[in-house]
């Protein structure tokens, strides 16, 4: 790998333990790699890593339609402690939710989830909240909701890719 890997030693003193090297200033951790406890910001950093791969586990087993264990991994996320983590975790719940067609469910963790984006100042998280509003409104046939929740999306949205998608649910009502 580009960023190498250096060997340190464990919670507890135990060796032998690996920890992936990233970019100056970041630090990769994974699952049972914790620094040392006298270290905050280094376990700080290790949760990130933590959140990080819950994420991508939920969602590779989204995308193999393991629906059960994309729950499993959002619901590790929805747990933390770190608010970002918890509305990413929520939001991905929501969209499971949708995907299951439990409707009030997925408004419900949506709302949970808008909330919590709010609280962190996350605008690209919470744009992609408002599109699942809209869409559990769409889906309902309760198209002014849905229209006002694109258009706030459409208003937050930072990142490129996700402000070309949202016209396109605009479009379809």
């Amino acid at each position: 790998s580009r960023w190498g890997e250096a060997a340190g030693r464990g919670a507890g003193g135990r060796g032998g333990v690996t920890r992936r090297v990233g970019p100056p200033g970041a630090v990769r951790c994974w699952p049972g790699t914790a620094p040392s406890a006298r270290s905050q910001a280094g376990t700080a950093a290790c949760r990130l890593g933590e959140h990080e791969i819950a994420l991508a586990e939920g969602d590779n087993a989204g995308q193999r339609g393991d629906l059960q264990s994309a729950s499993a991994s959002y619901r590790r996320l929805a747990a933390s402690e770190v608010a970002g983590a918890a509305a990413q975790g929520l939001f991905r719940l929501g969209r499971v939710a949708w995907r299951q067609g439990r409707l009030d469910d997925a408004l419900e963790l949506y709302e949970r989830a808008r909330e919590s984006a709010i609280e962190v100042g996350d605008d690209d998280l919470r744009a992609a909240i408002e599109n699942g509003v809209g869409s559990v409104y769409c889906q309902r046939g309760i198209f002014t909701q849905a229209r006002s929740a694109f258009a706030v999306a459409s208003e937050l949205a930072v990142s490129a890719s996700f402000r070309v998608r949202i016209p396109i649910n605009i479009g379809a009502l």
